[in-house]
């Protein structure tokens, strides 16, 4: 039954992104959404089925995925996608993204450029002495862990640099230099800190430029299909290399196993939520994700997520910044059953579908529609991509931490300095020359001073 229900999840998959793709283009919400929960979801069952095995070691411990344990994770997966397009589809921002703007201004607004400069000052201000110490991944993730000030300036920076990247990747011929420029700076980072994160970051910027009617043809699909079974099969690679171990890619690719991919550590989450009679949320977990973003420097006692807590429960030598991950499917399954993986994804599609459609008609009233489509491509594409393996709290956590920042400084620095510019040519405009306020064209240019 089981490699049924993967074809009819692929099956299902191809016919969404052909019957979107005629209006939103092939990279997509619903291409990025079935790709990764494919991954992260069926890729480790369908490798054991076809080694005819049963069990997959995440170590000390030996896991097994019964055949109704692998019936029911196909299941939930096809009703995760079902969830997720129906929720896309009703909150309408598919069609934005293909949108023609009239004279659009791809130059970078003055408060992505301000922020940018200020968080890279800051860090280098605070940080001076130890940012450029020769770090190992687990280092990294203890700094980040015990210094929250220092994770989020480097996330925030990492985020906006990117940003920048997909702004300036949608001008024209040379123009566009600069964003490799910083894409490279950004990945030459998470290479330095050992971090998959701003390699994605920077991949997403660069996937800026197909966001819309520059992906409508059918190759879109097959290439964006390919780079990501090329990304999966580096992975063992990497960590190879922030294990300072030898790296064999001929012996990687002839032993390439999902077991040693990042689709392991959630699976072991998701395969204890089917095979046994866990505590059940009924919606508490939900509950918990609306708050669980308040950092411990104002809420020191804030109780610890899943995925904190299911680490604490299967890592007997657990350190800050470990963990095995938290499947999102497993949540889902915890809260509602398998109606609640529906629910749930669709959800999930239909809040940050209605989000980033309130973004639009906020950037595209001041003539920014290429820094609202950065952001589609690196947060709302970034969250769709990581949200497999962490709990629901992550997708509000970083609508909160990668959106409020940016969006306030986005009106503070460049809608009200636009505002009195509009004001002030009001007053200008007397007599039979006044142009009528339905008509008033603004200029794009005003956004970047």
């Amino acid at each position: 039954m089981f490699p049924w229900l993967v074809t009819l999840y692929l099956i299902m998959f191809y016919i969404c992104a052909v019957r979107f793709a005629s209006r939103e283009g092939y990279w997509s919400p619903v291409i990025v959404f079935g790709i990764t929960a494919f991954y992260y979801y069926l890729s480790l069952p369908l490798e054991l089925y076809f080694r005819g095995q049963e069990v997959f070691t995440a170590y000390p411990a030996v896991f097994g995925i019964s055949p109704e344990v692998r019936n029911a994770i196909g299941i939930s997966a096809v009703l995760a996608l079902l969830g997720f397009v129906a929720g896309h589809l009703l909150s309408g921002v598919g069609r934005l993204g293909a949108h023609r703007d009239f004279m659009p201004d791809r130059r970078l607004p003055n408060s992505l450029k301000y922020l940018a400069l200020f968080s890279l000052i800051a860090i280098f201000l605070l940080y001076r002495f130890t940012l450029f110490e020769n770090l190992g991944y687990q280092d990294a993730n203890e700094r980040r862990y015990n210094d929250p000030l220092f994770g989020y300036l480097t996330r925030l920076c990492l985020l906006l640099s990117c940003l920048c990247v997909g702004v300036i990747v949608q001008r024209k011929g040379l123009a566009r230099a600069p964003a490799f420029l910083i894409a490279a700076l950004v990945v030459a980072w998470g290479f330095y800190t050992s971090d998959k994160n701003p390699i994605l970051q920077a991949a997403l910027g660069l996937s800026t430029y197909w966001v819309g009617a520059r992906s409508r043809s059918m190759k879109h699909l097959y290439i964006y299909c390919g780079a990501a079974v090329l990304a999966i099969a580096s992975l063992p690679l990497f960590s190879a290399f922030r294990a300072h171990a030898p790296i064999d890619i001929r012996s990687a690719v002839a032993d390439f196993s999902v077991q040693n991919t990042d689709a392991k550590g959630p699976m072991i989450s998701l395969v204890l939520a089917l095979e046994e009679d866990g505590p059940q949320f009924y919606g508490s977990s939900y509950l918990y994700a609306l708050v669980g973003w308040v950092p411990r420097a104002i809420w020191p006692n804030r109780p610890n997520d899943l995925a904190q807590e299911f680490a604490f429960d299967h890592m007997p030598n657990w350190q800050p910044g470990m963990g095995l991950g938290y499947s999102l499917l497993a949540e889902a399954y915890l809260n509602f059953g398998k109606v609640g993986v529906f629910l749930q994804y669709f959800g999930i599609a239909f809040g940050l579908g209605r989000l980033w459609r309130g973004l639009y008609n906020l950037f595209a009233r001041y003539g920014a529609t290429p820094y609202w489509r950065a952001s589609l491509a690196v947060t709302y594409f970034g969250i769709l991509a990581i949200m497999h393996r962490v709990p629901s709290g992550y997708v509000v956590q970083s609508c909160v931490f990668e959106l409020l920042v940016p969006v306030v400084a986005f009106c503070w620095l460049d809608i009200r300095p636009m505002r009195r510019y509009r004001t002030y040519n009001a007053h200008l405009v007397t007599g039979p020359h006044r142009v009528p306020r339905r008509r008033q064209f603004v200029s794009t240019h005003s956004i970047t001073g």
